[in-house]
């Protein structure tokens, strides 16, 4: 009995370790391919929180970038106003189609075009935070200007642990403004350096004190172990039947990855609903949910796991309505889905009479004034009560 307990044991040990052998390697994780994978800025719309990167203005802690401002001449706006989520590597400029700001810069560089600032207290800050902890075993930095358009910035880098505490990864720069590109490596003997949830690394550019406009390309390089980290996070969204409503990942780790997305903490799998929609898509990085109903109404999340580990995203909510298009005569959003819904509410007659059921947010309840308010909501954009 004692042999086959020892054997089980050093069998369990065995198999322990396995496991343990596959969770070797590492992965470079860049700014320039985060924001790739992420959704683009729409313009005032803001940064979606729940991934590994973060851009943020300001400070550390301050609010996120909010999308491209371009009232009057385009431009990305003013800290008065609204600030701006870069595009992408040559494509810098308020047209993606036109390269506008071509002096000094190098043509293979791949970074996130990031503008620091227009007032000597502005910071333009990356914040890298697995969810899951891990290992990190090198930092790069990238940056370059665009020629005479910037006036010079600082870079530099620090870890920054959950309890608060900091220290230095890379010493603050100043980048001049006729630099190409610039590389900064944090120095080796910092490594490796063990993460816990919480600990984050943060990368801060700014104008060097002085009050004129810059503008810089900005890359971010981290080589990582440990469980998956989420690059890019599962969104909020508005969806109603007979369409469909979709949630998406990206993820990046050290081994193969799979999938498996959960609706308010319970796992999900494929195919029809009690409640009339369809799943598709619960073991992939894509989840569709076709004709949701009200009872589809929950937080979405994905867990994404490797033989590292296991790392479950932030949640994006999906508030399950009736069309917009309540009269069904294929304009909406228009003023009449809003006269029409108001007057059947009011126990009239639809003007195309072919109007949706009253209950617009299929809760069960109508007439009530929730409905009401949800239909409106989803009219002006936003979400379904």
């Amino acid at each position: 009995m004692i042999s086959r307990l020892l054997f089980v044991a050093l069998t369990t040990a065995g198999l322990v370790g396995a496991a343990q052998a596959q969770c070797v390697g590492t992965t470079t994780l860049t700014l320039f391919d985060a924001y790739q994978a992420s959704p683009r800025p729409t313009v005032g719309g803001l940064q979606a929180a729940g991934s590994a990167w973060l851009y943020r203005y300001s400070s550390e802690t301050g609010p996120l970038l909010v999308g491209v401002s371009q009232t009057g001449t385009p431009s990305w706006g003013h800290p008065s106003s609204s600030f701006h989520l870069p595009l992408v590597g040559p494509l810098c400029s308020p047209n993606a189609q036109i390269n506008e700001f071509i002096a000094g810069r190098a043509a293979t560089f791949n970074g996130v075009f990031a503008h620091p600032g227009y007032v000597p207290t502005e910071d333009n800050v990356v914040v890298f935070a697995p969810q899951g902890g891990g290992t990190v075993s090198a930092l790069q930095l990238q940056s370059e200007l665009l020629g005479g358009i910037s006036d010079g910035i600082n870079v530099g880098a620090r870890l920054v642990r959950a309890n608060g505490t900091s220290s230095t990864l890379i010493p603050t720069q100043f980048v001049a403004q006729s630099a190409s590109s610039v590389t900064m490596n944090a120095s080796a003997g910092l490594f490796p350096i063990v993460f816990a949830p919480g600990d984050r690394i943060v990368v801060t550019s700014n104008q060097f004190n002085q009050p004129f406009e810059d503008w810089q390309n900005l890359d971010v390089r981290i080589t990582f172990s440990g469980p998956p980290v989420i690059v890019s996070a599962p969104r909020n969204q508005t969806q109603c039947a007979p369409t469909s409503a979709d949630f998406s990942i990206v993820a990046s780790g050290n081994g193969s990855l799979s999938y498996r997305w959960r609706r308010d903490g319970v796992p999900l799998s494929d195919g029809p609903t009690p409640w009339g929609s369809a799943i598709s898509g619960a073991t992939t990085p894509h989840l569709a949910i076709a004709g949701p109903t009200g009872a589809d109404r929950g937080n979405y999340a994905c867990a994404v796991t490797s033989p590292c580990g296991t790392t479950v995203s932030s949640t994006g909510y999906l508030s399950a309505c009736q069309c917009i298009d309540f009269n069904n005569d294929t304009l909406f959003p228009d003023t009449q889905d809003i006269d029409d819904f108001i007057t059947v509410f009011s126990g009239g007659t639809c003007s195309t009479g072919t109007c949706n059921d009253i209950d617009f947010n299929t809760d069960g309840l109508f007439p009530d004034t929730a409905d009401i308010d949800a239909f409106l909501s989803v009219f002006s954009g936003g979400l379904c009560s």
